[in-house]
């Protein structure tokens, strides 16, 4: 949806340039959908100059010199001014939450990665109880009662250190760290930056609105 701003010396105007040669409404400026910038001259008294070029209408980006009248506008801070202006006035952001979803997306699946419990530690656990049972029951009538006993006893006591070993929450809880620390800022409301890391991928699938209460985005129309 493309947004109308108004710039003059008028204080009714959304952007107020207090400057003699700035008519009381000397421009309207219009931004798209694609992010383009629209200034249209309406009959100001002393016209409205791009590069030094007088226009009536034109596009214009951050690198352009904007002059309004005999005042060369500081094109930093009117920009900086319009866009916190459109961001106000901006509800729709259903085209932003959908990269912040594919995003999302990427999080959730290198945190269900670090989730997921490897086979080869749990084969590697397993095999000296397998074995140790093994053993006995091929060879218990060749084998005298301690030394069945002795051998169960050492394979549970090899699975459990070989467990010890192969499994280790801190590295896990340490990438999970700093996975969060790598996407907490970036998992964010387009428009408030509310935290969506709190809840999962699917949860944002099905939201249309910020959770945020202070917040007017719109995700889902």
């Amino acid at each position: 949806m493309n947004m109308k701003f108004t710039v003059g010396s008028n204080a009714d105007n959304d952007l107020v340039i207090n400057e003699p040669t700035v008519s009381g409404h000397h421009l309207d400026l219009v931004i798209d959908d694609e992010q383009v910038y629209h200034l249209t001259d309406v009959g100001s008294t002393n016209g409205t100059f791009i590069n030094s070029r007088r226009v009536k209408t034109s596009t214009f980006i951050e690198e352009d010199i904007l002059e309004l009248g005999g005042h060369q506008v500081n094109t930093q801070e009117f920009f900086t001014k319009i866009k916190a202006l459109y961001q106000q006035q901006k509800t729709d952001y259903s085209k932003e939450y959908q990269h912040t979803l594919s995003q999302f997306k990427d999080y959730q699946e290198e945190k269900d990665k670090i989730n997921k419990r490897p086979i080869t530690p749990i084969v590697i656990r397993t095999l000296p109880i397998i074995g140790s049972i093994v053993v006995v029951m091929l060879f218990s009538d060749y084998l005298p009662q301690w030394l069945s006993t002795s051998l169960t006893s050492i394979g549970l006591t090899l699975a459990i250190v070989v467990g010890y070993f192969a499994s280790s929450p801190k590295k896990n809880q340490d990438k999970h760290d700093k996975l969060r620390l790598a996407y907490e800022d970036v998992l964010v409301c387009p428009k408030c930056k509310y935290k969506m890391i709190t809840n999962s991928y699917t949860y944002w699938q099905g939201k249309k609105s910020c959770n945020n209460d202070r917040c007017d985005a719109i995700f889902k129309k």
